[in-house]
């Protein structure tokens, strides 16, 4: 049984319970830098079994060579921390980083994987990480647009490529990365269905804020945002 707290009792802080790993030292610089690169369509060599897609079942042969040119990108990059789109996993890219990125530290890394197709929002870190919230199994409106009963469309199918990660940025400072892939498209439909996410992340950002004000919060990815759309800012539900 966990005690009860009361209404007036603070909220834990987000690395209460955690620990650093012996061995890690955190780097001597004072700032944070921070990329994000939508990766295109970015497999392994490997057919996963789960997953019907041409392009993840019988990758492009120029696949060796944009891995090649990927790496040669994040080392020029040098970034702390990397939110990287359309990665096939997390298990390829700290692969990459490990025989490839080695001396950029990257040795923190999560995902929120789909497990039937090959397009997933992965985190590489210098830093450790704390708490990942996964909202795959989150389902959203598809707003404005009609089911084929009649009833308001939503989805769970993408919703995979939302996550929030609290990252261990120093000793006594966390910052929460929202990862973030949102549907592409120019139709009402695709248009809905990102704003239906939007107003999911806007809420869900809401909720953290309220929980443990003043926490630093940033929104890192491709969110497809069309020219002039009013709901191009995440920040407006």
């Amino acid at each position: 049984m966990l005690p009860a707290c009361g209404p007036d009792a603070p909220p834990p802080e987000p690395t209460a319970g955690m620990a650093l790993p012996p061995d890690y030292d955190y780097p001597d610089n004072d700032t944070v830098r921070v990329a994000t690169w939508n990766l295109e369509h970015f497999v392994d060599g490997y057919d996963n079994p789960y997953i019907d897609a041409e392009r993840e079942d019988r990758p492009e042969a120029s696949m060796k060579g944009r891995v090649r040119r990927a790496t040669r990108a994040l080392q020029r990059l040098d970034a702390d921390l990397v939110v990287l789109q359309e990665a096939e996993g997390e298990a390829f890219l700290q692969t990459l980083a490990k025989e490839h990125l080695d001396d950029l530290g990257y040795r923190f890394a999560t995902s929120v994987e789909s497990p039937s197709w090959y397009m997933n929002v992965v985190l590489l870190s210098r830093f450790p990480l704390g708490t990942v919230r996964d909202y795959a199994d989150v389902v959203t409106p598809i707003v404005g647009q009609r089911a084929e009963n009649g009833e308001p469309a939503a989805q769970s199918l993408t919703n995979h490529r939302l996550w929030l990660a609290d990252v261990r940025v120093a000793p006594n400072r966390t910052w929460t990365i929202a990862g973030a892939h949102l549907k592409a498209g120019r139709s009402a439909e695709d248009r809905g269905w990102r704003v239906g996410q939007i107003r999911f992340l806007h809420a869900e950002l809401a909720r953290l804020l309220d929980d443990r004000p003043g926490t630093n919060v940033l929104v890192a990815g491709d969110l497809n945002a069309l020219p002039g759309h009013p709901h191009a800012p995440v920040g407006r539900p």
